[in-house]
């Protein structure tokens, strides 16, 4: 036990001279302490031995012969020599003991330095990325801002009455002219229906979209151009940038009326909006963002016009 207790005293006592504490070391440079220990317990043995076994030679040599008739001088300067001899290797040996531990040392502060500049690192990234996202989402709420302010400015007149005197033409500004835009779009839907004798239900009349809304794109185009042109960058912008997520543009969607997306849904039908439509539909293949998710069927000009897009636009997996 007495035993034990000394060689835990020496122990700390070595800790104290390359200045480490037990508490305050990492894995890897305890397996470089023990043996640093080791090597120290042996240096330290070696040097008591010989000096045990340099002291005992020599006394037996010089001082047991003629010990009556007195030491001589030059005995005692062999003793010295001796002495000399052997401590400066042992010396030496102990000199470049405390270089490698000074090496080690300095291995182990280069590697606690490594840490702490990943640890910078790692806080800076966080701290850009953070950044990123204020900007991102500025920008972002700044443009459904103005995507709003757009809409309180559309207009809408009824070029049916083109030939009344503008005080007698009722104007529909804001989300109100939306509603005004959708009638437009079915009165027009109908009319080339009408002229082409067109059958009900028949699913592949996407031409007949396209046509009617030719025809209402001539009268109402200037009105909605802006704002179909501004959507689409607002969704642009959340899926091409770094912090495409779902919730982005689960607000996007949250600000349409079923007029808005009764407009947009015919717009993605047409040659000028087909690029919106691949873009909607990339969402909801790749990303699973179903757009039109409030839109049903029922509030189409005609139920079989649900299926000129891929359902992905409609049902979130599908």
């Amino acid at each position: 036990m007495m035993a034990k207790e000394k060689v835990s005293k020496f122990r700390k006592f070595f800790r104290g001279v390359i200045g480490t504490s037990s508490k305050k070391t990492n894995a890897e440079f305890k397996v470089t302490e023990r043996a640093l220990y080791s090597l120290f317990v042996t240096a330290f043995w070696c040097v008591l031995i010989v000096l045990a076994i340099g002291i005992g030679f020599t006394v037996l040599k010089y001082f047991s012969v003629d010990f009556l008739n007195g030491i001589k001088i030059n005995h005692i300067g062999a003793l010295g020599d001796f002495f000399g001899g052997t401590l400066n290797p042992i010396l030496t040996f102990l000199t470049f003991v405390g270089l490698l531990i000074t090496i080690v040392l300095q291995q182990a502060e280069l590697s606690e330095a490594r840490k702490e500049f990943k640890k910078s690192a790692n806080a800076l990234e966080l701290q850009n990325k953070s950044i990123k996202r204020q900007s991102f989402e500025s920008t972002f709420f700044q443009m459904l801002t103005l995507h709003n302010t757009i809409i309180d400015n559309i207009e809408f007149s009824d070029k049916r009455h083109y030939l009344l005197p503008q005080s007698q033409t009722k104007v529909f500004q804001g989300r109100q002219s939306l509603r005004e835009f959708n009638d437009a779009i079915k009165r027009s839907y109908y009319d080339v229906a009408k002229a082409r004798n067109y059958q009900k239900g028949n699913v592949n009349n996407i031409s007949h979209i396209q046509e009617a809304y030719k025809d209402f794109w001539k009268d109402y185009g200037g009105n909605l151009s802006h704002y179909f042109r501004y959507l689409y960058n607002i969704i642009r912008f959340v899926k091409e940038g770094d912090f495409c997520e779902e919730s982005y543009l689960r607000l996007i969607r949250a600000q349409f009326t079923d007029q808005e997306l009764f407009l947009l849904f015919y717009n993605c039908l047409t040659p000028q909006g087909e690029n919106f439509k691949v873009m909607l539909e990339k969402l909801g293949v790749k990303d699973s963002f179903a757009f039109f998710n409030n839109l049903s069927a029922s509030q189409l000009i005609e139920p079989s016009h649900y299926h000129l897009m891929d359902k992905s636009v409609f049902v979130k997996g599908g």
